[in-house]
C-alpha cells in the first residue's frame, strides 16, 4: 500500500465536508517559500511522501516553526536529506481533545470503523472501539461511550463537553467517503482535535 498524495486527499475531504487544519503545500522544487498573513505562527511544518508512514521518526515533523525564515531553513535542510519527498505541508496548530479514527476493509465483514480518544490512550492502553458498517447513530454513540477516556469529553475538570452527536455526524462521514471510494484500502486520521461541535483534521493519511 501506499499513501494517496495530499492534493488528493484534500480533494476526498473537502467534498464530503471534512474539515482538516488550515493547511499550505509546498512542493520540494519550490525555490520561494511564502506564507500567507492569514497563517498564525508558531506554526507545525511536516515532510510528506507517498512512501514514508512514519514522519516523526525520519525527523519530519517541527512543531514549533517561528518565523519564515526557520521555515525555509527547515525546509532546506529536509531536502538536502529527503530529495524524493513530494514536498512539505505547514499549518496552524489546532485546539481541542485528541481523537482517533481508522477505517479498514476487512475480508470478512467489511468496512470496520475504529475510533478513540488519541496520545496515551490509543497508544498505550489500546483504548479502541470498533463497529461494522452499517452503523446507526445510535450505535456510533455507544461505540465512543465505551471507551475508557469517555469522560474526558464530558468535559473533565472543567473542559468544554463534546456533543457526541456531532461525532456521530462525523464518523457517518467517514464511512460515505469509504464505502463510495473502493480504491481506499484505509484511512488513518490521528488527530482529530474535537471541540464542542468541531472536528479538525490534522493528519490524514489515505492508503490505496
Amino acid at each position: 500500500m501506499e499513501i494517496l498524495d495530499f492534493k488528493e486527499t484534500e480533494k476526498l475531504l473537502k467534498k464530503y465536508n471534512l474539515e482538516i487544519v488550515k493547511t499550505l503545500f509546498i512542493p520540494l522544487v519550490s525555490k520561494e517559500i511564502k506564507v500567507p498573513k492569514s497563517f498564525q505562527f508558531p506554526l507545525v511544518a511536516k515532510g510528506i511522501s507517498k512512501d514514508i508512514f512514519h514522519k516523526v521518526d525520519k525527523g519530519l515533523v517541527n512543531l514549533d516553526i517561528k518565523n519564515e525564515k526557520e521555515l525555509e531553513n527547515w525546509f532546506l535542510k529536509i531536502k538536502s536529506q529527503y530529495p524524493n519527498l513530494e514536498g512539505i505541508l505547514v499549518q496552524e496548530k489546532a485546539k481541542g481533545i485528541e481523537m482517533f479514527f481508522g477505517l479498514k476493509r476487512d475480508p470478512v465483514f467489511g468496512i470496520l470503523l475504529l475510533l478513540g480518544l488519541g496520545g496515551i490512550f490509543v497508544e498505550v492502553l489500546k483504548d479502541i472501539a470498533i463497529g461494522i458498517y452499517p452503523l446507526k447513530n445510535k450505535e456510533i454513540e455507544t461505540m465512543i461511550k465505551s471507551l475508557k477516556g469517555y469522560k474526558i469529553l464530558e468535559g473533565y475538570r472543567g473542559q468544554e463537553k463534546v456533543d457526541i452527536k456531532s461525532l456521530c455526524i462525523f464518523s457517518q462521514k467517514l464511512l460515505k467517503l469509504m464505502k463510495e471510494n473502493a480504491k481506499i484500502k484505509e484511512i488513518d486520521l490521528n488527530p482529530v482535535f474535537v471541540s464542542k461541535n468541531s472536528q479538525i483534521i490534522v493528519d490524514p493519511k489515505f492508503y490505496v
